[in-house]
């Protein structure tokens, strides 16, 4: 594990790469506003993909920290959901599970100082502090594994049609995946290879609101970056008094 270039990775992270998908997002919302209506109901296709993308950098994240006695953080970032010198390294998707089960407490996700072992070690500001943190970040785990584990995986079937080649439509229905809905919804079309029946293409499809969808992913970009940053100056403040 190379400690300098860690901390050097999340330092920049923090103030700099955790700015991504919200610098995007918010370029793609300003674009709406003066776009036609097929423009926006693809503009707002695209600030999904970034809104999923955020929840699984943040997972990485989340990883990378809670297995940094087993390798490198840096390491275990890149290479989530692969392989890095040999050692498989969780997904988001079971990360996600991880945490529901200790209900996103960041004491026991990340090996961290439990609250009340804090109260020995910090002032009163900085308990106030770090409870606000932990609660914050707990409540974000929360709801960026909601917001990952949809219901038929239909979030992640469909962010991962918008990383490659996509199709986009008007809208969609059971009778025809090229339904145009004449309101603000768009449709991204996907399918499984294995739910394909004699040779005959399953097509799902994922409704996209360009109006009120489009605000709450905005919002969750937001959410995910401030976390994010939270999450990187807490382990650095408890990693240099020797508690993390």
């Amino acid at each position: 594990m190379d400690d300098l270039l860690d901390h050097e990775f999340l330092e920049e992270y923090a103030t700099f790469g955790a700015y991504n998908h919200k610098l995007i997002a918010d370029i793609l919302s300003e674009a709406m506003s003066s776009a036609s209506e097929d423009a926006i109901k693809i503009l707002s296709v695209k600030i999904y993909a970034e809104f999923i993308s955020a929840i699984e950098d943040f997972a990485g994240l989340c990883i990378a920290l809670r297995d940094r006695d087993k390798m490198s953080i840096l390491g275990s970032y890149m290479f989530f959901g692969t392989k890095f010198k040999g050692r498989k390294i969780i997904g988001p998707g079971r990360f996600f599970r991880e945490a529901i089960r200790v209900d996103g407490e960041p004491d026991k996700l990340f090996h961290f100082p439990t609250l009340e072992g804090l109260e020995e070690k910090a002032s009163l500001d900085e308990q106030k502090g770090y409870e606000s943190t932990y609660t914050f970040l707990k409540e974000t785990i929360l709801m960026a594994a909601s917001w990952y584990r949809i219901e038929n995986r239909m979030a992640i079937g469909t962010y991962n049609k918008t990383k490659h080649g996509f199709v986009v439509t008007r809208g969609f229905n059971e009778a025809s995946p090229f339904f145009d809905s004449k309101g603000s919804e768009a449709a991204v079309l996907y399918s499984e290879p294995s739910t394909a029946k004699d040779g005959q293409l399953v097509i799902n499809g994922s409704l996209i609101d360009s109006e009120i969808g489009i605000k709450e992913e905005l919002s969750g970009i937001n959410r995910l970056m401030d976390a994010t940053i939270n999450l990187i100056e807490l382990y650095l403040d408890l990693r240099d008094k020797k508690l993390a």
